[in-house]
């Protein structure tokens, strides 16, 4: 045994992870084998693509919704796709043999999701480490166009995936069993953490690696290997691509998409004749437009439409766009169809792609109108598919632009099929019917009646009840709070989940009764009632909150928003004992109203109408009512104060792991260092385990348990990026009576902040006349004239 375990350390990754595959197959019986084969062939033959990752997800989130399980996808893809681009490239930077092990990892990890799912009792967990490790999965794409021949970095990708190999096997192994219930969850949570972990140190090392063949390799060398390898060519061509697409938009339109089909799953629009007819139509232009009221589910609907659409089986070509009120980039004509062209870019095949066309696309997007840009790629594809949603919360003129564009597009000639289904509010449907001039359209109303949202309210209180979210001390109530709620959804999908939120933290069954005899109709008024009843839990942040996230150009992460809530506006002493310690308690005291992306752990509000409530008459603290501008002047005083912390360093410091006695550990070394409350969980665990914690050196502590033994840089200051970017845009609210804020913009306009001159030059021309004269006046302005 020793020998043999001595002789398989001493193989190679790659003919290890060649071994994990055939190992995972053997385990393989009868028709589960047969399947396997046939799948893996037909991944060898046509390798998988971006839309392949897509297709996998909407199966599993099909296969769950039929259980009564959650949507997992959104948690699925970022992971997904570095396996996938492993396994599309394999033949031309790996070679054939191992194209076919690349090929086999892909439909490995296939095959054990979609067997997985059946047992909601532990791919819970599975997606929730699938979810963890894509954060930091290499992204084989980039490494592979800047390092395709760098033997390290394929044997460290090696390691990397024989641990998702083993992974798979022994989830798969635990699927094929007998039903263990409790047993088999608690194995499997036990596991994930080491193979995560795994996973964690595998991908580092393969960070590390592609730095130092990046500064190992020089441009002459470089261009010598071009010149010499196939592998270097398909490399020039995957940067090309990237670039066109990136010329497009950065914008990354999967999150949008990803936070609206995590709300939840929907099926009915499946069977409406006006859809099929839409979908299945083989030529000629088509638009669908899908209308119904505030929180009736359009933007759910829409979401689940993509998949539906992905999984036919012709295969088309999907481009979606998902508007968000919270992110100002995503409500701009140019992002919506940057985003569209990017994903048509990305949908072509690389082998149908000329290096020589590329470079003119590349030199011509600077300049040329991206709906012209759609008009050159729509002949390429049989069948497109476009899907846009929220244009409603586009400034008027911006959703003019997307809609003139649109008609554009319908109306121009084609061989192939173009549809195009859009969502509008009931009440604005006759606007959208006028922007798209000359096109004929369908409709669909969203309905007030149907048996997905009894289904949606029983799901919801029997998960409220697990959880001990909700709870009753007569049984019968239940059926009363169900029945009432059904009665009164009059399909709002949010009023009913809003209306479960607020009884949840009723504390009795008579107050609950009280509450379902005075159920608010309108979703204003439950939002009052929300963010009443939730204050006394954080009461002196809740104000902040909104009014952060309110007037926020794009989402704040949570520990962006720690930081921006615990500054004392006009106090620039940073005293990290006043830090938040957990954001995530804080945000409590809005309910449901706000919502946590958990991928990317941002901060968003539920649904748009909650900004239109809290912009709504007059201004009104105690009823959650704020004016624009006193939600801007907030912002504005957080980031001038922050701005001029005295401890604050633009610099961004080089990592080092220093030697700290625990007794001699400042809380302001400490809380930079630590950055999150689960380091400093772990951290004041192992002090209290100590017999002596003074004697304990923490250095090391600090260093391991954050991540940081990386040879990385790390950005201390996690607000600062969005102040830095946002405060000319923030500031711009402030008039001649502010004079404290205006003493601390003084400061950031003058050289010593090393912002750019252009920035000062910007917020002075694009401010109110009376307030620039006022700056301009100041000896502090006066010297930066001179200069």
């Amino acid at each position: 045994m020793s020998r043999a375990l001595a002789s398989a350390a001493a193989l190679k990754a790659d003919i290890r992870l060649a071994q994990a595959v055939s190992e995972f197959e053997a385990d393989l019986q009868g028709d589960a084998k047969r399947e396997f084969s046939l799948s893996k062939s037909l991944t060898i033959s046509s390798p998988p693509t971006v839309k392949s990752v897509l297709q996998l997800t909407a199966k599993i989130d099909h296969t769950a919704h039929a259980v009564g399980s959650r949507c997992y996808g959104p948690r699925l893809t970022k992971t997904l796709e570095c396996i996938q681009q492993f396994a599309a490239i394999g033949d031309v930077i790996i070679g054939g043999s191992q194209n076919i092990v690349a090929c086999g990892v892909w439909t490995i990890v296939r095959t054990t999701l979609l067997a997985a799912i059946k047992f909601q009792s532990y791919f819970e967990s599975l997606s929730e480490l699938f979810l963890s490790v894509g954060k930091s999965a290499p992204r084989y794409n980039e490494m592979v166009a800047l390092q395709p021949k760098s033997r390290a970095l394929h044997d460290l990708m090696s390691e990397y995936f024989i641990i998702v190999v083993n992974l798979c096997r022994h989830m798969y192994n635990l699927s094929m069993k007998s039903k263990l219930g409790q047993l088999r969850t608690v194995i499997a949570k036990t596991d994930m953490g080491s193979y995560q972990r795994d996973l964690e140190k595998w991908s580092a090392r393969i960070r590390d690696q592609f730095g130092l063949d990046e500064a190992r390799n020089n441009s002459t060398s470089r261009e010598i290997l071009k010149k010499l390898s196939n592998a270097h060519k398909y490399g020039q061509k995957l940067s090309l691509r990237q670039k066109v697409m990136d010329g497009c938009t950065r914008f990354d339109h999967q999150v949008g998409w990803k936070l609206a089909r995590n709300t939840g799953s929907t099926t009915w629009f499946t069977t409406v004749p006006r859809y099929r007819e839409w979908k299945e139509g083989q030529s000629g232009s088509a638009l669908l437009r899908v209308a119904g009221t505030l929180g009736s589910g359009k933007t759910v609907l829409l979401a689940n439409m993509v998949e539906d659409i992905l999984l036919a089986p012709t295969a088309p070509a999907v481009a979606f766009f998902f508007c968000r009120p919270d992110d100002d980039d995503s409500l701009r004509s140019a992002t919506i169809f940057g985003s569209l062209a990017r994903q048509m870019i990305e949908a072509i095949p690389l082998d149908k792609l000329q290096g020589s066309t590329m470079n003119t696309v590349i030199a011509s997007l600077g300049r040329q109108d991206m709906t012209k840009f759609l008009q050159t790629l729509l002949p390429l594809f049989p069948r497109v598919y476009f899907i846009l949603d929220g244009l409603d919360e586009c400034p008027s003129s911006e959703r003019k632009l997307v809609f003139t564009a649109i008609s554009g597009l319908l109306k121009a000639p084609r061989g192939g099929a173009f549809s195009v289904c859009v969502s509008n509010r009931l009440g604005a449907e006759q606007g959208t019917e006028q922007e798209f001039t000359s096109v004929q359209s369908e409709v669909i109303l969203m309905p007030e009646e149907n048996q997905e949202i009894h289904n949606f309210i029983q799901t919801k209180l029997e998960t409220s009840l697990e959880s001990g979210e909700l709870s009753v001390g007569d049984p019968m109530l239940i059926l009363q709070i169900r029945d009432v709620l059904q009665k009164g959804a009059r399909g709002m999908f949010l009023w009913a989940a809003l209306q479960i939120d607020s009884i949840c933290s009723r504390k009795t069954d008579e107050s609950i009764r009280a509450a379902l005899d005075d159920l608010p109709t309108d979703l204003p008024e439950i939002y009052r009632r929300i963010l009443h009843q939730r204050k006394p839990l954080a009461p002196e942040y809740q104000d902040r909150v909104l009014k952060l996230l309110l007037v926020a150009m794009r989402p704040l992460s949570l520990d962006e928003l720690r930081e921006a809530i615990s500054v004392l506006p006009l106090q620039t002493t940073w005293d990290p004992k006043k830090l938040v310690n957990n954001i995530r308690t804080v945000l409590s005291c809005c309910g449901s109203l706000i919502v946590v992306d958990e991928e990317q752990l941002t901060a968003h509000f539920i649904h748009p109408s909650v900004q239109q409530f809290l912009l709504s008459g007059k201004e009104d603290p105690n009823n959650f009512h704020f004016s624009r501008r006193a939600a801007e002047l907030g912002m504005a005083r957080v980031i001038l104060t922050y701005l001029h912390y005295n401890v604050f360093q633009k610099q961004i410091s080089t990592i080092r792991v220093p030697t700290v006695p625990a007794q001699d550990a400042p809380a302001r070394i400490t809380a930079a260092a630590l950055g999150n409350s689960s380091v400093v969980r772990t951290l004041a665990l192992q002090l209290l385990r100590k017999r002596n914690p003074g004697q304990m050196d923490i250095g090391k502590t600090l260093s391991d348990i954050s991540g940081q033994y990386q040879s990385q840089t790390q950005q201390r200051f996690h607000f600062y990026l969005y102040a830095h970017e946002y405060w000319l845009h923030h500031t711009k609210v402030l008039s001649p009576d502010d004079e404290p804020e205006i003493h601390l913009l003084k400061r950031v306009l003058s050289p010593s902040m090393r912002f750019d001159s252009s920035d000062r030059g910007h917020w002075l021309s694009g401010n109110t006349p009376g307030l620039a004269a006022a700056l301009v006046n100041s000896l502090m302005l006066e010297e930066l004239c001179e200069h």
